[in-house]
């Protein structure tokens, strides 16, 4: 789908694979520029060893930022052979699209942002999903979670939730109600500031989440295909009671386990930091997580001081390869004033003008579309490259305040099938007609239920 998106978006783009024969295998790292459909043009080369990639991951490897690099000489060809593509047809005029091409191995661990910051222009990764998530209206509904493993005090995890609530409410352009979570150590402080700015924010206790602690059977099984078996993210999906989030964002420290990525959170919000913690939370997981609240923008923030950014780019992206939407992670040790994070909030929104600099400490997976005026009509797609499936009850349902996680839910599964079901050629004249017809029958029973649920009918729940 990244060909498709940046043919039909003409975006000028960087595009890396690897290359390589024989029995040394792929280990070579070849880039590549190329404007919109045309021919991909070789730009320049090196191993990847030269990057700082082992030629094989152990079990434990974790990749910590500092070992990646790239060549001074290969940035400069770079930085020439991008200035030669001219400027993205949409805000940010200067931004620079990545594509990760096949085979890529193990280069979307790399942190690519922070490297190709002497550009001096904002890299924007392409998504994977042709059709733009649905976005909210007048009022946001943010849930923010902080519960690493990593030990730290509770004044320093509340000045954390509060700093990031201040950027949703400067940066975001709406009415926001941010829903914080955090473990027994944090709670009081969080309360504390929090205390004088209800019903804005909503401090949940994590007395409440006792009811959610693994059980002997979950704690064999990390991943299960359409279950939440982590006690922090089926506190965050009970305490909403049937209220959907737009936005769900996690300070944490991640592991790799096998070259995969994982949220490494506290045992349960009641102990806090430990060493008998709870199984890694996985792209599974979280992609089940994300369906049941019907969001639309993960945002995943290593804990400062703990540099796992390998790990959560790589959950990262396993999430933005099944799920049309934003997905964004932000390390706090490279922004640490949350500028970078802000201006991308406010992109994305449409809030504020997009950024025109390097963006080192960011990485941002999101549809064009997001930052760019109406163009062409598609397939099922309004111009903007909304879903023209979702109904107009639906619609008001979902502008409106405090809407119910189901009809968030119900409109991101119609959003993720059409994406899948889209035709790959832009050229295609439309979709499947029996595609359309069952994603129409779905789109209408959802439909029914939400005009019942507005009008206090019942059966307005299924």
């Amino acid at each position: 789908m990244a060909v498709q998106i940046r043919s039909e978006y003409d975006l000028p783009t960087l595009r890396i694979r690897l290359s390589g024969a024989g029995r040394a295998g792929l280990t070579h790292v070849e880039f590549q520029t190329v404007l919109g459909g045309g021919r991909p043009e070789r730009v320049a080369g090196c191993t990847i060893g030269q990057l700082g990639l082992p030629e094989r991951l152990s079990a434990r490897d974790q990749l910590p930022d500092h070992r990646f690099r790239i060549p001074t000489e290969l940035v400069k060809a770079l930085a020439a052979a991008a200035d030669g593509l001219g400027p993205s047809p949409g805000p940010p005029s200067n931004a620079l699209w990545l594509e990760l091409a096949n085979p890529r191995g193990y280069l979307h661990l790399v942190p690519w942002e922070e490297l190709l910051a002497p550009l001096g222009r904002p890299v924007v990764r392409l998504p994977n999903h042709t059709v733009r998530a649905q976005s909210p209206s007048d009022t946001l509904e943010v849930a923010l979670c902080a519960g690493s493993r990593s030990a730290g005090t509770a004044a320093a995890t509340a000045a954390v939730l509060e700093q990031l609530t201040g950027m949703w409410i400067e940066h975001s352009g709406r009415h926001v109600r941010a829903h914080l979570f955090t473990d027994l150590a944090g709670h009081r402080e969080v309360a504390r500031w929090a205390s004088g700015m209800t019903p804005f924010l909503v401090v949940h206790d994590p007395h409440d989440a006792a009811r959610c602690a693994p059980s002997a059977n979950s704690l064999s099984c990390a991943e299960e295909p359409g279950r939440v078996l982590d006690p922090w993210l089926r506190w965050i999906r009970d305490a909403l009671q049937r209220q959907a989030l737009d936005v769900v964002q996690f300070v944490t420290d991640g592991r790799l386990s096998n070259g995969r990525g994982a949220l490494a959170l506290a045992g349960t919000p009641l102990r806090g930091p430990q060493r008998a913690a709870s199984p890694f939370v996985g792209s599974a997981q979280l992609s089940t997580l994300l369906a049941q609240v019907g969001a639309w923008c993960l945002v995943l923030n290593a804990v400062p001081g703990i540099r796992s950014g390998a790990a959560l780019r790589e959950l990262a992206d396993a999430v933005a390869a099944v799920r049309p939407g934003v997905v964004l992670v932000d390390d706090l040790d490279l922004d640490p004033d949350l500028r970078q994070l802000g201006s991308a909030v406010g992109m994305v929104l449409g809030a504020a003008d997009p950024p025109t600099t390097a963006m080192p400490g960011l990485v941002c997976w999101a549809h064009p579309k997001f930052a760019e005026s109406p163009g062409t009509a598609a397939m099922l797609l309004t111009p903007d490259r909304r879903s023209t499936l979702i109904g107009g009850a639906t619609q008001d349902a979902l502008t409106g305040d405090r809407t119910p996680s189901w009809v968030a839910s119900g409109t991101r599964y119609l959003e993720a099938q059409q994406s899948e079901w889209m035709p790959d050629s832009p050229d295609a004249a439309e979709v499947d007609p029996d595609a359309a017809a069952a994603l129409r029958s779905v789109s209408s029973l959802l439909e029914k239920h939400v005009r019942r649920h507005l009008d206090g009918r019942p059966g307005g729940a299924p």
